[in-house]
């Protein structure tokens, strides 16, 4: 082999871009997005905004995300009351306000 040619080879491998995974991933997500980041065109109006559409969609989520909340965090007072259907909380007198106290 040629030492300037040997040379010129050596310099260019140093010279290469590393391969990085940061870079390669984040290829892989621009090719995969399905709109690209642009300024959309002057000529196009944008859409309106459907609120009925929104407030469907929140009124249906909140009729399930409500009553899954409160069993949620409301299944020990319900598994109390059905064991025991005469108890009832008592605060202790340490704990009384000074109108609440007899």
């Amino acid at each position: 082999m040629i030492p300037a040619t040997s040379a010129t080879v050596v310099r260019a491998a140093v010279q290469r871009r590393s391969f990085s995974l940061a870079s390669s991933f984040r290829a892989m997500a621009r090719a995969m997005e399905s709109h690209p980041f642009e300024r959309l065109p002057v000529t196009q109006k944008s859409a309106a905004a459907d609120w009925a559409k929104q407030v469907k969609r929140v009124t249906s989520q909140a009729a399930i995300c409500v009553p899954g909340v409160t069993l949620f965090f409301g299944w020990p007072l319900l598994v109390r009351r059905v064991a025991n259907p005469g108890a009832s909380y008592e605060i202790p007198e340490s704990m009384k306000l000074g109108y609440e106290r007899d």
